[in-house]
């Protein structure tokens, strides 16, 4: 027999069926089947039902075959019986596989035990029907008869009780039943019927009479062809059903999605949380467990005469002996470019200086270094480069070893890596600066054998040929300074091999970039690299000083971007990337090297905002106590020097509160004398432009009034005819900015009187300005607030600018 289910284990034409298989995992089932044997054109079929079929579902039961499927098989045996009478063993074979299948047949039999059973009786046929074929004795016809008319009464007991059990199973299947309607139900009642009534019909043994072969096969195409059509639905069913599930698979897919994402979501503001939290328990700490109670603030002062300079700093000096952990291949590079900083006795051994600066350098701190000179500037550039170079050998070295373990070990795992490929950031005022720079590289790094495009860069970072040198009458810091190729837009990166440098690679991926503020902000501006600074471990910022006279606001722009996770982490091996970077932790391990020929409000501001090393800070300054070191005592000429004081108290009102003093007090009193030959000195462009607006509007009113400008902005032929005027005396006041005089140094003839709208940046400006007074009676008038602490230090020293600040008198005379 072959059996067909929905759900069910097989499928086919006769036998029982059920839904709720072992595919669908179905807690009820309902079975229909048409009994027909193999062999045989038609047959008369039965219909059986079964909780749950043939399927082991993992909530359905087992199937029952009824009673009425059991009469639908015994009709066909005998049917098989009477015309094919060789093919009855095999029949009842299959059927007894059949019904033994059934484990709850065989709970049954042990309930209901009878030896005269229909199991019994399909188990003793199988049994002698192999013994007659071993003895090969054939069964006597008569004797056959008698014992199956036995069977068939002792059938009809086992029928009966089997009757009684279905209909206490009807009963409380029959809420289970109304799933099937109305019409299934009458139309499986006539079908019974028509089986009884063919049961009794073979039980008298008059079907075979009446029926002919004809009828018989029309019977079963007709009832074959209900089935068929009952399959049909069945499956259309099936199918509308299986749509059903798919779309709930979706809509569980989805709502996994969503989950996920919220998940994700939940975990990334979880992180934020623990990042925060860690990072206010690390300054607690800072604060807290590493300093004792009733110890000093986190910056404490040391002093190092050595150098006239004061230290301030979160962490104690460096200790001696000092062994400094540059790699050996530095070492011994460093000992062939500078022959005569290798010592017998020590293993590194360079000038006072550098060996100084270098053990801050190694400590790993934030450091603002303000002793920077003309005269210094090479060693110090030289140290700061080889600590650099020390950082980019041994990320090298160690990224190599590992890409060679990974070659061999793919399951290792190595975090040597960050979001981009630049570790080390250069910032430089011009590109004199940047060939000085990257010739020192060429010569330090060790084993460098080539040099790739090094004829391009010589073409574009070496002066021109046309331009005239400086004459020597300017000063000699101003010459050493703007000696070469002054263009302030660039940008060079610089790629490392084991044997070889290449410049003028990518921006992402070269491990070094030299750039200038106004060419990086560029480059930050374009799509492709705006990332590009992600990754930076190493930050230096040589001759601050010399920036401030450029446009200031970019350094706080690009430090912005310093250490900034990415938004699309293009070329990022994940897989070894620092935790400290996938975490955001970057820039508070980043160093940041700042060196600066003196201190601001500005480059303070950004060294105290923009660096975040969690190993502290260090700050080392000129000390000014010392009035040798102040610029006061370099005027050489006889000029009565006066300081006023403006009173302000907030820093986002001074700017207004001076240019009111300068316009109601100071100016007024200047027109009165009917002086002339007034120079005014203005550091920022911004104070330039208000206070010429304000003369331009005096002049209106006031046809006598004359002035001339001198700005970074107007043409040097407009200059040359305002300077000559002032020298004849045509206009009374003439307005400079100090960035003017920073590029140019141009002394002014026959100023009787200086003005200082503010203390000029650099201390040497005031020196050079004061002493080219001429006159009878030259002076000189500086306002000031205590917000230009740093630049009044410079002037007149530590000690005096505190008595300017405590002096009751806000005007003080110098002489």
């Amino acid at each position: 027999l072959m059996a067909r289910g929905r759900g069910g284990s097989s499928r086919g034409r006769g036998g029982p069926r059920g839904r709720g298989g072992p595919s669908r995992g179905g807690s009820r089932g309902r079975g229909r089947g048409r009994a027909r044997p193999a062999g045989i054109e038609g047959g008369t079929g039965a219909r059986s039902r079964g909780r749950g079929g043939l399927a082991n579902g993992p909530r359905g039961k087992i199937g029952k075959v009824q009673r009425r499927g059991q009469r639908g098989r015994k009709k066909e045996e005998e049917d098989l019986d009477d015309e094919f009478p060789e093919t009855q063993t095999k029949k009842i074979s299959n059927d007894s596989l059949l019904v033994d299948d059934d484990p709850l047949e065989e709970e049954e039999e042990e309930e209901v035990v009878r030896p005269n059973s229909y199991d019994s009786l399909l188990s003793s046929l199988k049994t002698k029907h192999s013994s007659d074929e071993e003895a090969g004795e054939d069964a006597d016809d008569d004797d056959s008869e008698e014992d199956e008319d036995e069977d068939m009464v002792e059938e009809e007991e086992v029928d009966e009780e089997q009757d009684e059990a279905d209909e206490l199973e009807n009963e409380e299947e029959k809420d289970e039943d109304e799933e099937d309607g109305e019409d299934d139900e009458n139309g499986g009642e006539k079908k019974d019927q028509n089986e009884e009534a063919e049961e009794d019909k073979v039980l008298t043994g008059d079907e075979g009479e009446e029926e002919d072969a004809e009828t018989l096969e029309n019977k079963t195409n007709k009832n074959q062809e209900d089935l068929d059509k009952e399959w049909e639905l069945e499956g259309q069913e099936d199918k509308k059903n299986d749509e059903e599930e798919e779309e709930e698979e979706v809509d569980e897919e989805k709502a996994l999605e969503e989950a996920d994402k919220k998940l994700a979501r939940q975990e990334k503001r979880k992180w934020q949380r623990s990042v925060k939290a860690v990072l206010k328990r690390v300054a607690r700490d800072l604060q807290e467990e590493d300093l004792p109670k009733g110890a000093p603030p986190i910056f404490t002062t040391y002093s190092e005469p050595n150098f006239d300079a004061t230290i301030h700093s979160t962490i104690p000096p460096p200790t001696l002996p000092h062994k400094t952990p540059i790699t050996e291949p530095l070492l011994n590079r460093w000992a062939e470019v500078f022959p005569g900083s290798q010592g017998e006795t020590e293993e590194f051994s360079p000038s006072s200086l550098q060996k100084w600066l270098l053990q801050w350098l190694e400590q790993g701190t934030d450091l603002l270094f303000s002793l920077l000179t003309q005269e210094n500037i090479k060693p110090v550039r030289a140290i700061t480069l080889l600590h650099a170079l020390n950082h980019l050998y041994i990320t090298k070295y160690l990224t190599s070893s590992h890409n060679i373990d990974l070659t061999y070990n793919p399951n290792n795992e190595h975090r040597d890596q960050g979001f981009k490929k630049p570790r080390v950031l250069y910032i430089l005022p011009f590109r004199n600066s940047a060939l000085n720079l990257l010739e020192l590289m060429f010569q330090l790094y060790p084993k460098l054998t080539k040099v790739f495009n090094k004829t391009s860069f010589h073409e574009k970072y070496l002066p021109s040929v046309n331009k005239v040198p400086y004459p020597k009458s300017k000063p000699a810091d101003f010459r050493a300074l703007f000696d070469g190729n002054i263009d302030d837009c660039f940008v060079m990166g610089v790629s490392f091999s084991r044997y070889a440098v290449q410049l003028f690679s990518p921006a992402s991926s070269s491990e070094l970039l030299v750039a200038s503020p106004l060419g990086l902000r560029r480059l930050l501006g374009m799509r492709e690299t705006k990332d590009v600074l992600a990754s930076i471990e190493l930050v230096v910022v040589e001759q601050a000083d010399v920036l401030m006279m450029q446009n200031w606001d970019h350094l706080p722009f690009i430090f912005s971007h310093l250490n900034k996770t990415p938004k699309t982490p293009e070329g990022s091996d994940f897989s070894r990337i620092y935790f400290s970077h996938l975490k955001g932790w970057s820039r508070y391990l980043r160093q940041t090297i700042v060196l600066s020929g003196f201190q601001t409000a500005d480059i303070n501001s950004l060294f105290n905002g923009a660096c975040h090393n969690l190993l502290g800070k260090t700050k080392i300054s000129r000390d000014y106590s010392k009035l040798s070191n102040a610029a006061f005592s370099g005027v050489v000429r006889n000029v009565k020097q006066v300081f006023e004081r403006v009173e302000c108290e907030s820093l986002a009102t001074l700017d207004d509160t001076r240019f009111e003093y300068f316009t109601k007090k100071l100016l007024p009193r200047l027109i009165r004398t009917l002086r002339t030959h007034v120079m005014i000195f203005i550091p920022t462009y911004f104070d330039f432009v208000r206070v010429r607006n304000f003369f331009k509007k005096i002049s209106t009113d006031d046809s006598s009034f004359s002035f001339g400008l001198c700005s970074e902005y107007l043409e040097e032929d407009e200059i040359m005819r305002t300077l000559s005027k002032f020298t004849r005396g045509e206009v009374q006041f003439l307005l400079m900015t100090e960035r003017y005089y920073f590029y140019n140094r141009t002394k002014i003839k026959n100023a009787k009187q200086v003005v200082f709208y503010r203390p000029p940046f650099y201390s040497r400006f005031y020196v050079e300005v004061v002493n080219n007074i001429g006159g009878e009676r030259p002076s000189s008038l500086c306002l000031f607030s205590k917000f230009d602490r740093f630049e009044l230090e410079r002037i007149v020293g530590k000690k005096a600018c505190g008595a300017f600040f405590g002096s009751v008198n806000p005007i003080i005379a110098l002489s």
